[in-house]
């Protein structure tokens, strides 16, 4: 968690908009759907920025999708040396951005 709050700091001295955090993990590791590879605490969803920074989920299709903000919110998180992989839906990237869908998973 320090890390996050680490991210969120180092972010709120260049944006303004919160990042969401979604799910994490349960304790003791336990599967849950549709989340099966998040078991360690490790790996963690982060919403898509929206330009209207509203407090919502936004795919890559809504007019309010801001993917230059995305770009510099996953460069910000690659930054920090701590992600191993970038993952949009199932698809893995060192830090490219075709976004599919909703939100960003980072594993740590």
């Amino acid at each position: 968690m320090f890390f996050l709050f680490s991210v969120a700091n180092q972010w709120s001295a260049i944006d303004n908009r919160l990042i969401g955090v979604g799910n994490i993990s349960l304790a003791n590791g336990v599967k849950f759907s549709p989340h099966h590879g998040h078991l360690s605490g490790l790996e963690v969803d982060i919403r898509l920025m929206r330009k209207d920074g509203k407090k919502e989920a936004v795919t890559r299709f809504d007019s309010q999708y801001d993917r230059e903000g995305t770009k510099k919110l996953v460069q910000l998180l690659w930054s920090t040396g701590q992600i191993k992989r970038v993952c949009v839906l199932m698809t893995c990237l060192s830090l490219g951005l075709y976004l599919r869908q909703g939100t960003i998973t980072i594993f740590i």
